[in-house]
């Protein structure tokens, strides 16, 4: 099995959400009315990721914080 390189693990993610965001822009720039909804659902993607990656980071944080494992001596 080939391995993945580097590269594309590092700027694969920001990539596909700048691909969204301008498929997004062109949508809505072409159909108008039309595409309104799906325009502003892709171009608020990097919005939707940044609030997922902070709520995952800030429930890993209280996960962390409150397991039993941390307060355990040995």
């Amino acid at each position: 099995m080939k391995k993945q390189s580097r590269g594309w693990r590092v700027f694969g993610a920001p990539a596909a959400i700048g691909a969204l965001t301008m498929a997004g822009l062109a949508i809505g720039l072409s159909v108008g009315a039309a595409g309104q909804h799906l325009s502003s659902a892709l171009v608020g993607s990097p919005v939707a990721v940044v609030v997922w990656v902070w709520l995952r980071v800030q429930l890993r944080r209280l996960g962390t914080a409150t397991s039993p494992a941390r307060y355990r001596r040995g």
